[in-house]
């Protein structure tokens, strides 16, 4: 029998008395952060840490905590109230419903479904692994002349209960562009937010080049969401974006934090050849 544990860091989980919608510089009132580290019984499997959880999903009620072993293509469920693994789903890596290779976001869509993006193909699925749909996000983009060849979905939400509609934050490596776009598969439309906040971070991105390969290293950029509510930020900025759903638009949110910057500053050169 297995004796190992597992400590996992949960997200940082914010809340606050009021809300702000419109840009202000005003301290948020209220404000709590908290950080938690649990640890989990994984009975007899290997849970898969390799990516630091960042392929990674809570459900609604934030009971479980769903897991992406890219390795195995399965995904493990992990209860949060009893602090243990509880079983595995499985994932087809090729066929007929295929997840595809090479996995780069993983979301909940409702308590049905799921939402999973590789570097080729974009699809819905169920809990038995079968897919519902299938479509491209940048293929989509690039036949209505709104994304580039080099775009591609860095981290995808579902914003409909249906599936019915996503808003994907979309990275280019060749320009360093980040983009904001709002994607009904269906209808076959897509709508470009700007998001010059998010755009000032890359700024700060350092490209370490050794041999043939190459890495990215700078502020993270992210897109969750928390109580119902997508939202948009950078590691570099203490400003916000928050989607107002039925406007398909995005509110900016700034506040003076008080014991940090609330931007980041200083120069970095776009290209080292080593880690030293």
């Amino acid at each position: 029998m297995k004796s190992s544990f597992y400590c996992i860091t949960l997200f940082i989980f914010f809340a606050c008395n009021q809300s702000k919608s419109t840009s202000d510089s005003d301290p948020l009132p209220s404000l709590e952060i908290s950080l938690d580290t649990v640890v989990i019984d994984p009975g007899q499997e290997f849970l898969f840490l390799n990516s630091n959880l960042s392929l990674s999903a809570l459900s609604e009620d934030k009971k479980y905590l769903y897991n992406i072993n890219s390795k195995e293509y399965t995904i493990e469920q992990i209860n949060l109230n009893t602090l243990a693994f509880e079983k595995k789903y499985r994932l087809e890596k090729e066929g007929p419903n295929e997840v595809g290779h090479s996995i780069q976001t993983f979301s909940l869509i409702n308590e049905d479904k799921l939402f999973i993006s590789t570097f080729y193909n974009d699809g819905v699925f169920n809990w038995q692994g079968e897919k519902i749909e299938s479509f491209g996000i940048k293929e989509i983009g690039i036949s209505l002349g709104q994304l580039k060849e080099g775009d591609r979905p860095y981290k995808t939400v579902s914003i409909a209960s249906d599936g019915s509609k996503f808003a994907s934050l979309i990275h280019n490596f060749e320009d360093k562009k980040r983009s904001f776009i709002l994607i009904e598969p269906a209808n076959n439309t897509i709508k470009e937010l700007p998001i010059p906040v998010i755009e000032k971070a890359k700024n700060f991105d350092v490209a370490l080049v050794e041999e043939r390969t190459v890495a990215i290293v700078g502020p993270q950029r992210y897109l969750n969401i928390e109580q119902g509510k997508v939202i948009l930020g950078t590691e570099a900025s203490s400003e916000l974006y928050v989607l107002d759903k039925d406007a398909d638009s995005l509110k900016h949110i700034t506040f003076n934090s008080r014991l940090i910057p609330n931007e980041k500053s200083g120069t970095y050169p776009p290209e080292v050849s080593s880690k030293n």
